[in-house]
């Protein structure tokens, strides 16, 4: 299970990395310097961290990849109308909609007026995952079409995130975190 955590983790960060940055060139002086920060670390495993640091506009090369993710995201053979859930999440304001305790993981899915949060407590692996997404960047990732992603929007968001983290996992296996500074 530890190396299918590793992979399910690292995913996720390249993941969020991969979206975060895939903003083209929009104001260079409003968004000079800000970057994406990715820190992973391994605990049953010292030889394996990953540091990364990326400009917020450095992964424009990869907006068609990403494009195309989003527009064939399915889940059990059903595509997602990833707009309309996204609307409809939205429309519902500051809301707990999932909460789910069992003696195998606490799960709890949430909106602030800003924020779409999740947080996961793994009870067997001791594992604390907590994702933050500002609203302002679901809109920009997920608004009227997937045609149409403002990636204006998307370091807009991002810029406005700078200092808080979009992911954290604490856990005896490993430790790691997505941020904007």
């Amino acid at each position: 299970t530890t190396m299918k955590l590793s992979k399910m983790i690292t995913l996720l960060l390249i993941a969020l990395t991969t979206v975060a940055g895939i903003a083209g060139d929009g104001d260079k002086k409003k968004h000079a310097g800000k970057t994406i920060n990715v820190e992973f670390e391994n605990m049953e495993d010292e030889s394996m961290s990953m540091n990364m640091t990326l400009p917020v506009t450095f992964i424009q090369s990869l907006q068609p990849q990403i494009e195309q993710f989003l527009s064939q995201l399915e889940v059990e053979g059903q595509e997602i109308d990833l707009p309309a859930v996204w609307a409809s999440l939205k429309d519902a304001g500051p809301t707990e909609f999932l909460e789910v305790k069992n003696k195998d993981a606490d799960i709890k899915v949430s909106t602030t007026a800003t924020h779409l949060l999740i947080q996961i407590d793994e009870k067997e692996n001791d594992q604390h995952i907590e994702l933050t997404l500002p609203l302002a960047l679901g809109d920009a990732l997920l608004g009227d079409n997937l045609e149409n992603i403002d990636y204006e929007k998307i370091i807009d968001a991002l810029v406005e995130m700078e200092g808080q983290d979009l992911l954290k996992l604490d856990s005896k296996k490993a430790k790691g975190r997505v941020w904007i500074e």
